[in-house]
């Protein structure tokens, strides 16, 4: 079984919490009831359920892991059960907002990855595992790695296509999405204990990746020369040098991209978003829009039809629209823009060729 990195390191610092909780006592002597007591004295600082069910999700796994290394016998996780969980409702944003968002993007690449995770429905650790050479522009299919190490084909329209192309600029190799890398400004100041200008910056190598090259050039004395005039004379000089940091060939973090949806929101007025709220609008819309719950599925990526059944429970459009058709005091008049079901037109019974009985 394959695990992310953040999920390891949680239930490395659940199972060394418990060994800490059981002190002198040796965690091949635990019991059900100290598993128990440990979630107990847990919930007391004031943690969520759902942080009580990972503790125990983690140390399941640790005891299965000692299990198999013949270090225990009995399984003291496994026989404490915490109540179902009730599934929240994901929040959705309408079509609009997510426009709103898409138009607040003024850099190439923030534009191509709202452009991609809203046509897609990725999640945010694919996007950032997405590497060019895995995008087919013309067919305007991709293919990326979700849970499990599971590759997948997902499929995004032309808006999508167009941001790529405009973010890539013809690069095919690497990763799609990564850092920015802003032009070295430099900085002029007064040189200690002297009565000079000096102007410092790095160079760096566009070949290599070590630690750049510090530059110091004098730009004259302090009486003679002014500020701007130093800092025009430094522009000057340092004009054929490579003062552009080298582009990194690492990723964009998850962390990176939570950012950039959220300033994103915050730009439209949304609030707060996060990228798995866009993939739940990918869902949605799709579902609105007439899709079938098992192609969304698949293009989610989803395991079991179940995850994906929540998105019914979202359609709202779906639900207005019946509505509206069906129910005597629905509005007849009300169209949708949200989705693509034909209106059932209301039916006109003549008075005068009505038989009453």
């Amino acid at each position: 079984m394959y695990y992310a990195r953040p999920t390891v390191a949680n239930y490395s610092r659940c199972a060394r919490k418990f060994c800490g909780y059981l002190k002198d006592r040796e965690v091949t002597e635990a019991t059900p009831s100290d598993i128990r007591e440990y979630l107990m004295a847990y919930s007391t600082s004031g943690v969520k359920l759902d942080s009580i069910r990972n503790s125990l999700y983690a140390l399941r796994n640790f005891f299965d892991f000692l299990n198999l290394g013949g270090i225990v016998s009995n399984m003291p996780p496994r026989i404490v059960h915490l109540r179902p969980r009730a599934k929240p409702i994901p929040r959705v944003l309408s079509v609009k907002s997510v426009l709103r968002m898409i138009q607040a993007a003024s850099h190439p690449r923030d534009r191509a990855l709202i452009e991609f995770m809203y046509a897609t429905g990725c999640r945010a650790s694919e996007v950032a595992a997405l590497r060019a050479q895995d995008i087919d522009l013309d067919s305007r299919t991709a293919r990326v790695v979700g849970k499990d190490n599971k590759p997948r084909v997902v499929v995004f329209g032309t808006p999508a296509a167009s941001a790529l192309e405009a973010y890539l600029k013809g690069r095919n190799i690497g990763y799609v999405f990564q850092s920015k890398v802003k032009e070295q400004v430099g900085c002029v100041r007064k040189l200690e204990n002297t009565k000079c200008w000096v102007g410092e910056a790095r160079i760096y190598s566009p070949k290599q990746f070590g630690p750049p090259r510090r530059l110091i050039v004098g730009l004259g004395g302090i009486r003679k020369t002014s500020r701007r005039d130093a800092w025009l004379k430094f522009k000057s000089k340092t004009r054929h040098l490579n003062l552009i940091r080298p582009l990194r060939p690492d990723p964009i973090r998850s962390i990176t991209i939570r950012g950039i949806i959220a300033l994103l929101a915050l730009r439209a007025g949304l609030g707060k978003v996060t990228p798995h709220m866009i993939r739940h609008c990918f869902a949605t819309h799709m579902l609105d829009g007439g899709s079938d719950i098992r192609e969304i599925q698949e293009l989610l990526g989803h395991a079991s039809i179940t995850s994906t059944e929540i998105y019914t429970h979202v359609s709202r459009a779906k639900l207005l629209a019946t509505f509206d058709r069906c129910h005597p005091r629905g509005d007849k008049s009300h169209e949708l823009s949200l989705t693509t079901i034909p209106k059932a037109r209301p039916k006109t019974i003549s008075i005068a060729s009505a038989k009453v009985r």
